[in-house]
């Protein structure tokens, strides 16, 4: 396990909490398999199916942000498609590259991303989906 589940990571929003666990989850699958050595196939595989949990995640924060009109729409959007271009990017690096380096530095990218969106990025527009209902 990479990232185990902590309470600080609560942002105190039942179903953006329940995804976040869930990316935990998909990030721990994929830092498993990348550091057992498993084939090209199944690291792409993962990469993949980490990518479309987190389109599906993102899609879900921006349809909250589009809907309560929230002012760090743009900013966090942009956070979004960094982390997707990052996570294209290392999917073609690891189809094109045999390097145990690339697998520590695509866990580490995770957990230090992990990190700072749910305890930082995150952590912006908990008061303005609070003040709308959204628990």
């Amino acid at each position: 396990m990479i990232i185990p589940w902590k309470d600080e990571y609560s942002l105190g929003i039942a179903s953006i909490d329940t995804q976040h666990k869930k990316l935990i989850g998909t990030i721990n699958t994929l830092g498993d398999t990348l550091l057992t050595g498993s084939k090209k196939s199944d690291i792409d595989t993962a990469i993949a199916q980490m990518e479309t949990y987190m389109k599906e995640h993102f899609f879900f924060e921006e349809e909250y942000f589009k809907t309560l009109q929230y002012d760090g729409t743009a900013e966090h959007i942009t956070e979004h498609q960094v982390f997707l271009d990052k996570t294209k990017d290392f999917r073609t690096r690891a189809l094109d590259e045999e390097d145990a380096m690339l697998s520590i530095e695509i866990l580490g990218y995770l957990e230090e991303w992990f990190l700072h969106h749910v305890l930082v990025v995150d952590r912006q527009y908990v008061s303005d989906f609070q003040a709308h209902g959204i628990n």
